[in-house]
């Protein structure tokens, strides 16, 4: 995954850390759609969608001892 978005350079600023939490917050509670993320939080989709595909990493980084996945039979 590119970090690209999400340092500053010459060109935009990065995205803030609490508006990426607010997005997936958001994005949880109220069953929106990518374009509707989009429109609230003023990042175009595929921002949004790295943003969250960040944050379950981020889940499941931290909480991977407490997580228990089901194993097929």
């Amino acid at each position: 995954m590119s970090n690209l978005f999400f340092k500053n350079t010459k060109y935009h600023n990065s995205i803030l850390v609490e508006i990426r939490v607010c997005c997936y917050m958001y994005k949880r509670a109220h069953g929106a759609n990518l374009l509707i993320c989009t429109e609230f939080f003023v990042i175009c989709k595929s921002i949004v969608s790295l943003v969250l595909h960040e944050f379950v990493i981020a889940l499941n980084i931290v909480f991977k001892k407490l997580t228990i996945w089901p194993i097929g039979v």
